[in-house]
């Protein structure tokens, strides 16, 4: 079988044409200027970040990977985000737009509020 990795490279990279997503950290050099964002942790109240330096061990846990351990550069992004704007049929269907967009289920936040979840996306 094929990685998740090469899979999302075959059937939604190369199709959508983000050349630049990949998966895990963007880089692992922690000595050059940063080309992409670094990941990073919310200081106390939410009021600044504070970067982590790029490594090996500075991504979620490869478990998470399919919801955040993925990168674009910008121009990708926009790509990737043009392409669930337009819903163009030849890439999925139109079931298959409506069930990525459409919510799937709710995820409690707490105090009884809930957010809803498209698969992949908070809606």
């Amino acid at each position: 079988g094929k990685t998740f990795g090469i899979l999302l490279k075959e059937e939604v990279f190369g199709p959508l044409n983000a050349s630049n997503c990949g998966l895990g950290p963007n880089t692992l050099d922690q000595s050059s200027r940063p080309s992409q964002p670094w990941s990073h942790f919310s200081g106390p109240w939410g009021v600044y970040n504070i970067p982590i330096l790029p490594g090996d061990q500075t991504n979620m846990p490869s478990s998470m990977a399919p919801d955040v351990g993925i990168h674009c550069s910008m121009e990708s992004w926009k790509n990737f985000l043009s392409a669930h704007l337009i819903r163009d049929e030849t890439y999925l269907s139109k079931e298959n737009w409506d069930l990525l967009q459409t919510e799937q289920a709710q995820l409690p936040v707490g105090r009884g509020r809930y957010l809803s979840y498209a698969p992949g996306f908070i809606i």
